[in-house]
């Protein structure tokens, strides 16, 4: 026997990337059944009850399905359990995803940190992050990213925050991944911050760069790293000058341009307020 058998332990799967195993729908739906079908018992007549419109809502705008045959409205939350049960356990592995995001979104962010715990505990390739499933795992990168979203919710940044969000969700379509254009997003969001910093509408980035290190706010290592990446993505065999040409740009390339601009974001920011 096995010694993990013998100590009762269940061996540490491998990271679960294009599939989901039994244990992690079950966590999943674990989450999702109470905030869906909790109180549904008592409401039958209600439509205007929480529970039924966050029901209602799953079933009619994620689910597509006809409004008449909604668990709900015909036997209450067992109906309705089963019923969403019988979803987390058998849709395809990005069925369920796109349902934890429809899910996280509903909650206005709620259900992310649950959600989150699961995903952690049963090895998912996957994280909840600013209401996208992203397939970034890692703690550090993850942290990262959220605290250059975070970093720029502040006034005239609208824009850095808009491109960080936009690459996010490029590099986190588990249909079709952009990995060029969220490269674009990243370092548009670098030369966003640039143009509030410096007050100008295009600034170029070397310049604003520069002018950010003889002030005193940016070290000069720093400024020389983030001219390379910018160079990267600009020079003539980068992203910008082969639109129309095949790219060799995979997930890493893009998964890191997103967190080295993410924690220069929210460096500058904090600098800045300093």
């Amino acid at each position: 026997m096995p010694f993990s058998d013998r100590m009762g332990l269940r061996p540490r799967p491998a990271i679960q990337l294009e599939s989901i195993d039994q244990a992690l729908r079950n966590g999943l739906f674990n989450v999702a059944g109470p905030f869906l079908t909790s109180g549904l018992d008592n409401i039958y007549s209600d439509s205007r009850a929480p529970a039924r419109r966050r029901f209602d809502s799953f079933w009619t705008n994620f689910l597509r399905r006809p409004v008449h045959q909604t668990p709900s409205r015909i036997s209450g939350s067992k109906r309705s359990e089963a019923a969403l049960f019988d979803f987390f356990s058998s849709a395809e592995w990005y069925r369920v995803y796109d349902a934890v995001e429809f899910l996280v979104g509903f909650s206005g962010g709620k259900l992310s940190r649950p959600f989150n715990t699961v995903l952690e505990r049963e090895v998912s390739g996957y994280r909840v992050l600013n209401g996208v499933v992203t397939p970034i795992s890692d703690s550090a990168q993850v942290a990262a990213i959220q605290s250059g979203l975070d970093a720029s919710k502040g006034v005239n940044m609208e824009g850095v925050n808009s491109h960080l969000a936009t690459s996010l969700k490029l590099l986190s379509d588990r249909g079709k991944p952009d990995y060029r254009n969220s490269i674009k997003e990243s370092i548009s969001a670098i030369e966003s911050l640039a143009s509030v910093v410096t007050e100008q509408s295009r600034p170029n980035l070397k310049d604003a760069l520069r002018q950010l290190e003889q002030s005193g706010t940016l070290h000069p290592a720093l400024r020389g790293a983030f001219q390379k990446l910018y160079g990267w993505t600009s020079d003539e065999d980068g992203v910008r000058h082969a639109l129309m040409e095949e790219s060799n740009l995979d997930f890493a390339d893009a998964q890191f341009m997103l967190v080295a601009s993410s924690a220069f974001v929210h460096f500058m920011v904090a600098k800045l307020a300093s």
